[in-house]
């Protein structure tokens, strides 16, 4: 079974959707369907354009899931402000019940796996999984960790979840939220490989980085970078609007 891996949506779900649709039709071999996060917010947008996104969202996500296609969904920064009931870059704070009513029914998570690749927002760094995780040697134990810690719910949890480095304006460690892609490059957690959103780029990128272990070792990971779909605040295309084909643990963009 062939993945495709969506970058953050932001409300652009007249035409993100449609582009989907339109790659599973020309790859029959697609059984699963992962979204990087952020499904809320956009510059500039009115709350009546955060109602119809989201809900245009959750008829597609239904829909494909009722024909036997498995939709994932990852929580973005901008979701998680729901979540918390908090005001956060573009959070609509009139909306908070809505989203929650509408949009976390679907499932969201803080992490899935995808042919060994840990998917998170903004990816696992180091430094954040060293304080707060408990030495995952596999993607897989990894994801389960970061659930849990969503899944236990306290706001102290929570807030660990959300720590924000100086790569986006915060002064804690970064976390699967927020990092930034150089914190990101810089740190990777070295135990595998990874697959984030967050960070807009013109085109899926592929980084190949040595991280160093807790034994001192260097080990290469790869990191795939997925956000494509981002635009300026003058709602200027940043990215071309690809999505990542994952098979048998290799990646290929595709417009």
């Amino acid at each position: 079974m062939e993945t495709l891996i969506v970058g953050d949506v932001h409300l652009r779900t007249e035409w993100v959707l449609p582009a989907i649709d339109d790659v599973l039709a020309g790859h029959p071999a697609v059984g699963r369907v992962v979204f990087t996060g952020d499904f809320c917010d956009e510059w500039n947008a009115r709350p009546q354009t955060m109602r119809d996104g989201i809900c245009t969202l959750v008829r597609w996500v239904e829909a494909r899931r009722s024909q036997g296609l498995s939709v994932d969904l990852v929580f973005g920064n901008h979701d998680f402000q729901y979540l918390l009931g908090e005001q956060g870059p573009g959070t609509h704070m009139t909306l908070i019940p809505f989203v929650r009513e509408m949009l976390f029914p679907l499932g969201l998570r803080m992490a899935h796996v995808v042919d060994g690749f840990l998917v998170t927002h903004a990816g696992l760094t180091g430094i954040w999984a060293n304080e707060y995780l408990s030495r995952p040697a596999m993607a897989e134990e990894a994801a389960h960790q970061l659930n849990a810690m969503l899944d236990e719910g306290s706001l102290r949890t929570l807030y660990k979840l959300h720590a924000c480095g100086r790569g986006r304006g915060g002064r804690e460690v970064p976390g699967p939220l927020w990092a930034d892609r150089q914190e990101l490059i810089r740190d990777p957690y070295p135990a595998f490989n990874q697959i984030v959103g967050h960070s807009p780029l013109r085109r899926i990128t592929r980084e190949r980085v040595f991280a160093k272990g807790s034994d001192g070792t260097r080990r290469a990971v790869v990191l795939w970078f997925c956000d494509t779909f981002s635009r300026l605040p003058n709602g200027r295309a940043i990215g071309n609007g690809s999505m990542l084909l994952m098979a048998n643990g290799k990646g290929v963009p595709v417009p």
